[in-house]
């Protein structure tokens, strides 16, 4: 989806041979990609010839810093023949990042809603940890864990199945399968573990990753976050509803 934005995004721009692309020192303010010809890339030096850094030929980017720093361009790049690139404008570059980042945001915090542990943070919180969580994709039969390893991370599935299984003296024995929001690792938010149980993927699968370091970046430590959740339960407890329940 990125890749498919960005080409729409693109202008086509024709050149002629010994026609500059941009030059030395010009504004930083797009990228471009060459879709045929031929181009070289040099750099002014003072009281001497240019200095001939390469050639530029198909497929190739030129110039993609300008999607991050709007400084001078370090370099010129001159067409050596008849050249036909698609410019990508720093704007419309960020345009798309911005709207990516946003709707992934969305994506994980409707699949962090549904996570008991974290009822107790607000809506900010949550966005707040699914800007920091790491995107893992993994084929089928690829362990994300081993039993016995020391974990410091937190996995929640986007899509696909896992399967748990326990090596015990009598063999390995076989647990449960976890689907699409299914958590695991919630104690290595707290403190480094050793890991009781092997996950092995069963299907393609995608998870949602975010270490401990992290997590208590941008929310705080894990345990204060079990501790308002169980001042929630208890509140919850406490109130008329439930006291009716429990009576009846």
């Amino acid at each position: 989806p990125a890749l498919h934005l960005a080409c729409c995004a693109c202008a086509d721009k024709e050149l002629e041979a010994d026609e500059y692309l941009f030059r030395q020192g010009d504004p930083s303010e797009a990228c471009y990609i060459v879709a045929h010809g031929l181009l070289e890339l040099n750099r002014s030096q003072a009281g001497g010839m240019p200095k001939h850094l390469r050639k530029i030929e198909m497929d190739a980017i030129i110039g993609d810093e300008a999607l991050a720093f709007s400084g001078p361009r370090s370099f010129s790049a001159v067409c050596r023949s008849p050249c036909r690139v698609w410019c990508l404008q720093r704007g419309e570059f960020s345009a798309i990042v911005a709207g990516l980042a946003k709707q992934r945001r969305q994506q994980l915090t409707s699949v962090l809603n549904n996570v008991t542990m974290w009822s107790s943070l607000d809506a900010e919180e949550r966005g707040r940890i699914a800007d920091v969580m790491e995107r893992c994709e993994f084929p089928t039969n690829t362990r994300i864990i081993q039993q016995g390893e020391i974990g410091n991370a937190f996995f929640l599935i986007q899509s696909g199945t896992c399967r748990t299984t326990v090596r015990l003296s009598t063999g390995e024995q076989q647990g449960k399968k976890m689907t699409e929001g299914g958590g695991f690792c919630h104690l290595a938010l707290m403190t480094d573990i050793i890991h009781p149980f092997t996950v092995t993927t069963a299907s393609p699968t995608v998870v949602w990753k975010i270490e401990r370091s992290v997590f208590v970046r941008v929310v705080g430590p894990f345990r204060d976050v079990m501790g308002r959740l169980v001042c929630i339960t208890e509140a919850s407890a406490k109130s008329p509803k439930a006291t009716k329940r429990q009576a009846s």
